[in-house]
């Protein structure tokens, strides 16, 4: 075998040390910065889930599932003019003082009977809501036919506001009552009488034939103040 001389070392070493310096320069790129390149993916299960901040385009169908409330929460505010239209029976006057006055048959002859009731106070308009009324003929042959409610004079013809309610015989004459008896009993009305007038009420027979033995009238609803 032939020895190494010392010109054969020095190649040796030398080329040991180009080997090491050349792996001391090598650059190897991490696997997470390989950059930002499109990733494509095949056959994903859905429902996806959105992540973040997302933005949708174009027509979206909604599908109800279970009861919607349409309602509003709070209090709304409301501005500007709102009309109000009527739906079923408004009531037109439950406020003010009630108002019930009770007076007996003032005149009568075969053919009315008459009943005046006090004038409305001054400040005032009465609003009548029902009226009552009873009378006893002093005859059998005597018909009570109907009874009229005056309440204030019109201005333009001079002519008086009339409501007339039927007569009922609710009683007849016999033992222990010896007149028939007829009666105009909870009759609903609504009717206005101006300060200063007396509200009036009268009966009419369909048959003359007899004076009244006696009648009682009642009328109700309230007092309201006028400007």
């Amino acid at each position: 075998m032939a020895r190494l001389r010392l010109k054969d070392y020095l190649v040796i070493a030398g080329g040991i040390l180009l080997i090491g310096l050349s792996l001391s320069f090598a650059h190897v790129n991490p696997v997470d910065s390989a950059g930002s390149a499109p990733v494509t993916v095949v056959n994903t299960p859905l429902p996806v889930t959105l992540q973040g901040t997302g933005s949708v385009s174009g027509t979206v169908a909604a599908t109800q599932s279970g009861t919607w409330n349409v309602g509003i929460t709070g209090t709304p505010s409301v501005s500007g003019t709102v009309a109000a239209t009527q739906s079923g029976t408004w009531n037109v006057g439950s406020s003010g003082t009630p108002y019930t006055q009770e007076v007996t048959s003032t005149s009568c002859n075969a053919s009315f009977c008459f009943f005046t009731f006090p004038a409305v106070p001054a400040g005032k308009r009465l609003v009548i809501q029902q009226l009552n009324l009873i009378v006893r003929p002093a005859s059998t042959a005597t018909i009570v036919d109907q009874a009229k409610l005056t309440t204030s004079t019109e201005p333009n013809n001079n002519s008086p506001a009339e409501f007339h309610f039927p007569m009922t015989l609710i009683g007849m004459a016999g033992v222990g009552n010896t007149f028939n008896t007829y009666a105009a009993d909870s009759a609903v009305v609504v009717a206005y009488v101006e300060a200063g007038v007396q509200p009036a009420l009268e009966t009419t027979n369909r048959t003359a034939g007899s004076t009244f033995d006696f009648g009682i009238a009642t009328i109700s609803g309230h007092l309201v103040d006028v400007p």
